[in-house]
């Protein structure tokens, strides 16, 4: 890692080329300013800027308007596994007269299935298929993606499925809620659609919750020498070493109670049979069956209302949905020798509403030293370190509750014109490494308050 590598900072533009209409090929690195590129596990591609300084007018050279391609490869020195990828220039944007002979403009860019994914739309239907093979399908036959650019995590259950005129990337995103993970253990376990340096990927939340840590930050005081050397510097240390760190969202337990975190209801519909049922979502029946989580210990749920309920014991959410669960059993389709896949909805709808609620109950903003290997759906650990000094040395001891493993959410490699290289993260977790306290909710003073 270090050959190469003089500081944790350091990064190599090897290629920032605009492919114009007429074929003409133009390597931009020399005037870039601010180069931005962004992955977010709750979108479905990547996106990014690039900041311009230009003073011979490339935009009229190449003619741009709209189409063209970017070829993008950028590496840490010592390396040696760069991200190369290709997109879409779809917008220039602030495009500002900075001298009368110079200008300042921004370069927009997205991945082209997400141009694509604009163009099309999708009117099929499927029978007797699960629901990651219709996934498949849709990229490889809609939006013609290559093979090796797909990952894709195997789902339970056939469906018969309809997809009725959406754009390809809206009918997947349609379909996460139809998915359910084929572990038994992971119940619900919602399944999102989205892209890194690596390909189009469809994963399931809980099994990413499973993947080794792929590296541990700690944050500590800048500007430290090591072994008494100024001018020595711990490139493997400062490179896991947090820059900046800030709490986008601590607990919030109105957003809590409002998205069915903790507690929700659906209502199902069975338009065949004229049957309603119902189905409850309860957080402290979910963390019993023992479901894969980042962490070893729950979010607290202990503090009762004036009712005596629990939060996890009211609904703050009701859902309304159309089940075809149990045809198959009604004695009259079975006399017809109907096949019925049916759509399990009641397993899948409670469990997703309040998992994408917990998953984001706490949210933070890392900005580390450059990594190209970073991306969204990585598992890492983070030593958030108290705020006062507990011990006799004069050190900081992690966070009880807020240190831990996190999942990687969103990803934005930020290179400056120094050719300073960050990577600023946002990560979430749903558990915590150490058992928050109950509530005495028979304690007198809690009794006069509430």
């Amino acid at each position: 890692m270090s050959n190469g590598l003089f500081y944790s900072q350091d990064v190599l533009i090897n290629a920032c080329k605009i492919v114009s209409s007429s074929g003409q090929i133009m390597d931009f690195k020399d005037l870039v300013i601010e180069l931005n590129y962004f992955e977010d596990i709750f979108s479905n591609g990547i996106s990014g800027k690039i900041l311009i300084n230009d003073s011979m007018g490339y935009i009229d050279i190449l003619e741009l308007q709209g189409f063209e391609v970017l070829l993008l490869d950028i590496d840490k020195p010592g390396l040696e596994d760069p991200i190369i990828k290709e997109f879409r220039i779809f917008n220039i944007s602030n495009r500002k007269l900075t001298k009368s002979t110079n200008e300042n403009y921004v370069i927009n860019f997205c991945s082209e299935e997400l141009l694509l994914n604009e163009q099309y739309r999708v009117s099929k239907s499927y029978k007797k298929e699960i629901v990651s093979n219709i996934v498949y399908d849709l990229l490889i036959n809609n939006l013609k993606v290559s093979q090796d650019k797909i990952k894709i995590d195997t789902t339970a259950g056939l469906r018969d499925i309809v997809i009725p005129n959406f754009k390809p990337i809206q009918a997947i995103n349609w379909l996460c809620t139809f998915a359910k993970s084929n572990d038994y253990k992971n119940n619900g376990s919602p399944f999102l659609f989205y892209e890194d340096r690596d390909g189009l990927k469809f994963k399931s939340i809980l099994n990413l919750f499973q993947y080794p840590v792929y590296k541990t930050y700690e944050y500590s005081v800048k500007g430290l020498a090591y072994d008494k050397n100024t001018s020595v510097i711990d490139i493997p240390k400062e490179i896991v070493n947090v820059l900046e760190y800030e709490h986008l969202k601590n607990f919030d337990s109105i957003t809590a109670i409002r998205s069915g975190a903790f507690s929700n209801k659906m209502y199902t519909v069975d338009p065949l049979r004229l049957k309603f049922g119902e189905s409850d979502f309860s957080y402290s029946n979910y963390i019993k069956s023992g479901i894969s989580s980042l962490n070893n210990n729950k979010l607290p749920t202990s503090k009762s209302n004036r009712f005596g309920d629990t939060i996890d014991k009211t609904k703050g959410v009701v859902k309304f949905c159309v089940t075809t669960t149990g045809q198959s059993e009604n004695p009259y389709i079975k006399g017809k020798n109907v096949l019925i896949n049916e759509n399990k909805i009641e397993e899948t709808v409670p469990f997703r509403t309040a998992q994408i609620a917990l998953f984001c109950s706490h949210r933070m903003k890392l900005v580390i030293p450059g990594d190209v290997l970073m991306t969204v759906g990585k598992v890492i650990i983070f030593n958030l370190p108290e705020i006062t000094y507990n011990n006799k040395n004069k050190q900081k001891s992690p966070d009880e509750f807020y240190s831990g493993k996190y999942l990687v959410t969103a990803v934005r490699h930020v290179i400056s014109q120094e050719n300073k290289f960050i990577t600023c993260i946002e990560i979430c977790k749903e558990s915590s490494p150490n058992r928050y306290s109950d509530f005495d909710n028979s304690n007198s003073i809690w009794g006069k308050i509430s």
